[in-house]
């Protein structure tokens, strides 16, 4: 009876994920690139880029996970993309299941090289507002949903 049960629940989940519900997509894995590939992602001209600094240690960085994909999905349409730089050790083995956790699909990235060093990251978390090539703020901290649309509306000038 309960290899039958087991079977069944087997077969179920396969047919489930077979047949994903409409509306509900996969989460992001995590990316590794090198800094000058990067370099070259965030300093998109055609975006205003929300890079995120974060890390699986980190408390306030876990917190605002779900507040940021909500951003990514409301703001999709727009020209603003939210971008995630893990600077995790092993973000494979800490950070992705957080992404998981949380059905994050925003492109999260681990980078070769001193990321930190580069962008001058002094806080986590820590966003890189990044607007026509330039970074034109960083901001340290967590922040609340009210403060983060303020920003956004600010850079996309929606004024």
């Amino acid at each position: 009876m309960l290899i039958r049960r087991m079977t069944g629940m087997l077969l179920l989940s396969l047919i489930l994920n077979m047949f994903p519900s409409p509306g509900i997509t996969a989460g992001t894995t995590i990316k590794r690139v090198d800094l000058d590939a990067f370099d070259v992602i965030i300093m998109e001209k055609s975006t205003v880029n929300m890079v995120v600094a974060m890390a699986a240690w980190c408390k306030p960085c876990r917190k605002e996970l779900p507040t940021l994909e909500k951003l990514h999905r409301q703001y999709s349409s727009t020209n603003l993309a939210v971008i995630g730089l893990s600077l995790d050790a092993n973000p494979s083995k800490t950070l992705q299941p957080l992404l998981d956790k949380h059905m994050v699909t925003f492109p999260v990235y681990w980078v070769k090289g001193d990321a930190a060093k580069q962008y001058k990251i002094f806080g986590m978390p820590m966003i890189l507002v990044i607007k026509n090539g330039e970074i034109v703020e960083k901001i340290p901290g967590e922040r609340s949903e009210k403060f983060l649309k303020s920003k956004i509306a600010k850079y996309l000038e929606l004024d």
